[in-house]
This record gives C-alpha cells, structure tokens and sequence, in this order.
C-alpha cells in the first residue's frame, strides 16, 4: 500500500490487486483526513475489505449459472454458426459473409484445427488458442490480417459458449494473441501507405483490359474515375444514373441463394448513400455499356455492368482477371478491384481537392485510409516540386 497527498490537503491510500480473470493489476483507493499509524491501519483494513469483495465478485461472475456439459469446440461452433445463419439479431447476414465464414470454417475443421474440433469446450484454455494462432503464423506464415479472419470465428464460438454456460470465463480468448510480426522501417512504411496505381499503370492496365474484355474494361474504369466500391459499381441500374450524377443506392450482394446469383443490398455506411458527380467519359463508359446490353437477351433489373447472362459480373472473376494483369503488365502493386477506389483518392489528391470533398465523394465516414492516401500524395508532390526547383 502507498499514499498520495491531495491538493485539498487529504491523504489518498492505494492498493494494488491481481484480478485473476484477467491477469491485470488493477487498484482500490481510499481517502483518509490523517497520514497518523491509525489511518494507515485504518486505510489498510478498508482496502483489504474492497479488494476481497472485488475478488468474490469476479469468481462469483467466472462460475455463476455453469451448465456442466461435454460439448465439443466443433459442436459449440455449428451451433453458433447455425444462428448466426438463421435466428440473426437485427439485418440477416450477407450471403457473401455466409460464404466467406463457412469458407474460413471448413479451413479450421479440415486442416488448421483438426485437433482442437474434439476438445471439449469447457476444458479449453487459452494456450489451446494461442497455439492456434502461432501455428498459423509460424508455420504457415499466415498474415496477421488473415489469421484475423479465423480469430473472429473463434472468438464468436467462445462468445457463443460463455452466454449459453458452456464455459466459466472467457480466458481463452481475453490471454491469448496473435503474434506480433518483427516490424522493420520498410514494412511500417508500406503497411502505413494504401497501394494504388500510379497514372502510367492506370493507363496501361485501361488499355490491355479494353483490349482483352470491354467489359471488364468498363467496370474498373468507372471505378477508377468515380472512387465507387466494387459491389457499389455493380449495384448500379440504369435509373441511378441521372445526367452527369450517379446516385449511390446500395451494394450487390453476388453469393446469394436467388436466382439470378444476387441482389441489390443496403450500402455499407450511412454515407455510402450519397450522390456522385460524374465526368464526361464516364458518362460515355455507361451510355456505351448499357447500349451493349440491349445485345444481351435475359437482363436481370437493368443492372448496367453485367455478364453475358445477363447477371452483374462476379468479383471473383474480376479479381483473377486482375492479378493475371498483374504478372502480364509486370506491377508491383498488389491488384483487385479495391485499387481503383484508393487510385481514385489518390488522383483527387494529386489534383488538389480537399480532404473532406474527398471523403463525402467516396463514401467514407472514417478518415483513416483517405487520410494516408492523401498524405502521402501531397507529400510526393512537395518533393517533386521541389526537385523540379533544383532543376531551375
């Protein structure tokens, strides 16, 4: 225990204790009018008193209502999923988060946790998750963002067990973490920076994709010169487009159970519903676009930017058309649709726009990636002009 004197001239007496749920430190305090041997003991008592009161409450909160039970982590983890899939609370998941997650599970039972699906849950401890993450960092060199990926389903079973009494605590998942990467100048540099193309690879790559798929050709040109997201763009219908104004309504959904593969669904933040203005060669890609859709016989709700079935495009299938592009025009940057939307900030940005017009044109409420593309844009640019200016 020790004392701090306060400014109104009492005596604060402090205490440290572990809290075994969590394996933190934590303090009690209490204030006395004397620092006198009394109100030491005094002090001493009181705190001691606070700090078994506050031990009884989390051992009482680690094992109130425990349902003793021989669950497996395999079986606790259908059983989330399965409610995940069809009792959600609030909006239904996307079916391409259901697609995405079952993907990731069948990963986890067939190959990366053959062994942890029959441990019984309730046995379960945090080393049993750490080894986990250090195995798919370690030995398969997993990147942190991937592995991310299996710790939120492993945290979401966990979750699962601890409100059904499956489990006492939730240690498993409070201790364990995945491992921190040896970071170096360069790779803190290039994690800080958001890829994107420059003008001279935006060109190139335009140019070969009109070449090989006008199709193609017209979704990642949109993009790139209107910022839109991927499933934004091919939410597009005809009658979002008004003028020289695309109207933002909504995000498609191409994992689906429907018929026709997808549907229109609700964009991904309240500032994804916006309006952009759109150039004139944009406005020509649409008018192009959708003249060519009148070839295709079976068109699903006028969407602009579909198959030759009449569907929109699977991103998938653009994606692998893009890191084929990638090997072909010889980039270094890594390529999927997302670099239009960050080569599209960064030509805004190089332009001059301000960071909030920027924003509200993309849709983002959060500045975190514009903010890094734009930084580093106009920092190019300063050291540009002032290489240019030792030219002089």
């Amino acid at each position: 225990m020790w004392m701090e004197i306060l400014e109104n001239g009492k005596f604060k007496y402090i205490e440290r204790y572990e809290d075994p749920k969590t394996k933190n430190y934590r303090k009690k305090s209490t204030t006395m009018n004397s620092n006198s041997r009394r109100a030491w003991n005094e002090a001493q008592r009181i705190l001691n008193a606070k700090i078994e009161a506050a031990l009884t409450e989390s051992k009482k909160e680690q094992t109130t209502g425990f349902v003793d039970n021989e669950k497996l982590f395999s079986e606790t983890l259908d059983e989330w999923f399965y409610i995940f899939v069809h009792k959600p609370n609030g909006h239904p998941p996307k079916g391409s988060t259901v697609s995405n997650y079952s993907y990731i599970i069948g990963l986890m039972k067939n190959k990366y946790m053959i062994d942890e699906m029959d441990y019984k849950v309730k046995n379960m401890d945090f080393n049993d998750v750490q080894k986990v993450y250090d195995r798919l960092f370690h030995e398969y060199n997993f990147s942190i963002k991937y592995i991310e990926k299996f710790k939120l389903i492993i945290h979401a079973t966990f979750n699962h067990a601890y409100k059904n009494k499956y489990i006492k605590n939730l240690d498993p998942l409070t201790l364990s973490k995945i491992p921190t990467p040896i970071r170096t100048i360069e790779s803190m540099e290039a994690e800080s920076i958001p890829q994107y193309l420059e003008k001279e690879e935006l060109e190139a790559l335009l140019d070969r994709t009109k070449k090989m798929n006008v199709g193609y050709y017209s979704v990642f040109y949109v993009q790139a010169y209107t910022g839109l997201r991927i499933g934004e763009c091919l939410a597009l219908q005809e009658k979002d487009v008004e003028g020289a104004l695309l109207h933002v309504k909504g995000t498609y959904d191409n994992v689906t159970k429907s018929p026709t593969r997808g549907e229109k669904t609700i964009p991904k933040t309240k500032k994804s519903f916006r309006s952009v203005d759109i150039s004139q060669g944009v406005i020509d890609c649409i008018e192009n676009r959708i003249g060519l859709n009148l070839l295709i016989p079976k068109k699903h709700n006028d969407y602009i930017f579909i198959s030759k079935k009449g569907n929109p495009y699977d991103i998938s299938v653009l994606n692998t058309f893009l890191r084929k592009m990638k090997d072909e025009l010889n980039l270094k940057t890594k390529l999927s649709t997302h670099i239009f939307r960050h080569t599209h900030i960064s030509m805004l940005a190089e332009l001059g726009v301000p960071l909030n017009v920027i924003m509200d044109r993309v849709g983002h409420s959060d500045r975190g990636t514009t903010e890094k593309i734009y930084t580093h844009v106009t920092n190019k640019s300063k050291s540009d002009l002032i290489n240019k200016l030792n030219e002089l």
